[in-house]
């Protein structure tokens, strides 16, 4: 997993980068939100942030202002890390969605939480083989076909919506999004059945639900299934227990 790290102290943003990737994650630095915003453009698998509260050009509040303004980050999880203690920080804060805080020098033991409860309460991307074969009374032979399937689909919707996003046809990409539905379900993908939730719906017999507005979320979602997905699937097509 990566995570983005927005600290104007090359110190502080040292430290925290070091104890977390001894814990096996990858860090990316910035040095002001605004940096921290053209991270998130332009690398599209960062699973978590920390950010300073009191930095230059864009303090920690208005990048997490920001970033909930956007579908696709509007769940990122988000650690405050500031000097500041103070009531009115924390409730500006907690205004804003964000839940986790860290009072500065972070101590090893309290980040290590943070970061994992952060990234628990976003929910997992892909159930563990083990909960769904239980959850379903699957076959380990069975598991693996119905993710197969949904391996391909989720394939199939990335090149859907890369070629129909730039020729305008919503259609094309409602219909690739739709269809990873079910697999969703059947296997557990948490974060993208969320994003299904929060869909809009007409009173009509087949209901009809619009993608568009929620397109980056989507999206997001599909491609980190996709990196999970990778890395549980052997070339040969045989799973790893790994989540």
């Amino acid at each position: 997993m990566q995570g983005l790290i927005i600290e104007d102290s090359p110190l502080t943003a040292n430290v925290v980068k070091e104890i977390l990737r001894l814990d096996g994650y990858s860090v990316l630095l910035a040095q002001n939100g605004q940096e921290g915003l053209q991270h998130l453009e332009d690398v599209e698998d960062i699973d978590f942030v920390i950010s300073d509260f009191e930095m230059p050009e864009m303090d920690g509040l208005s990048f997490l202002e920001k970033i909930r303004h956007r579908v696709e980050w509007e769940t990122l999880p988000f650690i405050l890390l500031t000097s500041r203690a103070d009531v009115s920080t924390v409730q500006k804060a907690a205004a804003l969605g964000c839940k986790h805080f860290l009072v500065k020098p972070p101590d090893d033991a309290q980040l290590r939480k943070k970061v994992h409860d952060a990234i628990e309460e976003e929910g997992p991307v892909l159930l563990h083989k083990a909960i769904v074969v239980e959850r379903f009374k699957l076959t380990s032979t069975t598991y693996e076909k119905i993710l197969e399937a949904f391996v391909q689909e989720i394939k199939k919707s990335i090149q859907v919506i890369e070629r129909a996003s730039s020729n305008g046809k919503l259609d094309a990409i409602n219909n690739a999004i739709l269809n990873l539905r079910e697999g969703a379900n059947i296997l557990g993908a948490t974060r993208l059945e969320k994003q299904f939730a929060k869909l809009p719906k007409q009173d009509t017999e087949n209901e009809v639900y619009q993608i568009k507005n929620r397109l980056p979320a989507f999206v997001r979602e599909i491609k980190a299934l996709r990196k999970v997905l990778t890395i549980r699937w052997h070339p040969q097509g045989q799973l790893t227990t790994h989540r």
